[in-house]
């Protein structure tokens, strides 16, 4: 027994040392690395690969196997945060979406409205957008039928004050442009200003139906 144990033991000794020898060699080859690769910028495989003798076919096939790992990771990143970005983005669409939808239904609905206008045979509807007051109109209704005697005579009353001068020249104030201006503007609840502001068209075309209304015999 004590010759086995001897026999070990002069196995393993001589062997430590060699052992030791690799493990520094290691390290040498290690800081050679690290060195040339501070003073040359070389990556740490690129070092190694110098200071091995590597062969340039094998550092080629590194170097675009590490090209190919960065541009994977480079590719990954941006669909991560497309991925992180795309909820708040749904959700801003479907707010949008929401408001869209509701302004055209606003549109629909005036949209009917006017037709609805426009069908009425006391609707005039003007020859171009008419702002007044800061509103702007398509049209006016003229509700004659639903005037009195009374507001025949304010108007006409009206009239007389305002354009002295014309109303005493005026025989027949049913004929009068000026008269009828003050009348259509009864008829539809709007200061005479209204009337008089209107474009050319309009204004004759309102003036007609005005008079129209006050020569019926029925």
């Amino acid at each position: 027994m004590k010759e086995n144990k001897q026999y070990q033991t002069e196995t393993v000794a001589p062997a430590q040392p060699f052992l030791n020898a690799e493990k520094e060699q290691m390290e040498q080859l290690q800081r050679k690395s690290r060195e040339l690769g501070e003073a040359t910028q070389m990556s740490a495989i690129e070092g190694v690969s110098v200071l091995t003798g590597m062969s340039p076919g094998v550092q080629a096939q590194l170097n675009e196997l590490a090209a190919i790992k960065a541009a994977q990771k480079a590719e990954q990143e941006p669909k991560k945060e497309i991925e992180e970005v795309k909820p708040q983005v749904s959700d801003i669409s479907s707010e949008v979406q929401a408001q869209l939808d509701e302004l055209a239904a606003l549109k629909e609905a005036e949209k009917n409205k006017q037709e609805e206008q426009e069908k009425d045979p006391e609707y005039v509807k003007f020859a171009k957008p008419y702002k007044f007051e800061g509103k702007e109109y398509k049209g006016i209704k003229l509700e004659f039928d639903e005037m009195t005697g009374a507001d025949i005579l304010e108007a006409e009353e009206e009239f007389i004050q305002t354009k002295t001068q014309t109303a005493a020249q005026t025989p027949l104030k049913e004929l009068s442009k000026g008269y009828l201006a003050f009348f259509a503007a009864r008829a539809c609840a709007q200061p005479v200003d209204f009337i008089l502001g209107l474009d050319g068209k309009s204004f004759a075309k309102i003036t007609r139906k005005a008079q129209s209304f006050l020569l019926a015999e029925d």
